[in-house]
């Protein structure tokens, strides 16, 4: 009998540490992630918001990074939702818009988080990616294959 509820205490115990490395692993990404928008128009003209959640590591500031010839047209707006805080601005990036251009999310890494990057180009084209702390930008490529856009997907579904 003693046997027995020595194996029932030590099965309650294990299960009581299982249960506890899952809970705590469920909770290891808490931190939601940025998200940049761009959104391409004619003549250059881009559309950018900027959603950031409102908890954050201390310390943790994320900034989007544009090519740096893309002159701000107006000052950001800003509204804020419950977790939230979201900018919108638009910007001018030439004739040439941003296509075969760098764009990207500084300070992934002290965040501890990623970014998300949705591109509306003005062709109709529509590019997601995740920025990541070892790979905080994406080049805005002038075409994809459907084989990069595939591997894109399977790299995504691999890490989740």
């Amino acid at each position: 009998m003693r046997e027995t509820s020595t194996r029932v205490y030590a099965a309650g115990a294990l299960a009581t540490i299982v249960f506890s490395l899952l809970a705590a692993s469920a909770f290891a990404h808490a931190l939601s992630p940025s998200l940049l928008a761009i959104r391409e128009r004619a003549g250059g003209v881009v559309e950018v918001a900027w959603k950031t959640p409102l908890l954050r590591l201390p310390g943790a500031d994320l900034r989007p990074v544009l090519p740096a010839d893309c002159a701000a047209t107006a000052p950001a707006e800003l509204s804020e939702e419950s977790d939230s805080m979201t900018a919108r601005w638009s910007v001018a990036c030439g004739a040439a818009g941003i296509v075969g251009r760098q764009i990207g999310v500084e300070g992934l890494g002290a965040a501890r988080t990623d970014a998300l990057l949705h591109v509306e180009l003005a062709d109709g084209r529509v590019i997601d990616t995740v920025l990541r702390a070892r790979e905080p930008s994406f080049v805005v490529p002038d075409h994809e294959d459907a084989l990069a856009i595939a591997a894109r997907y399977v790299e995504l579904g691999v890490e989740h």
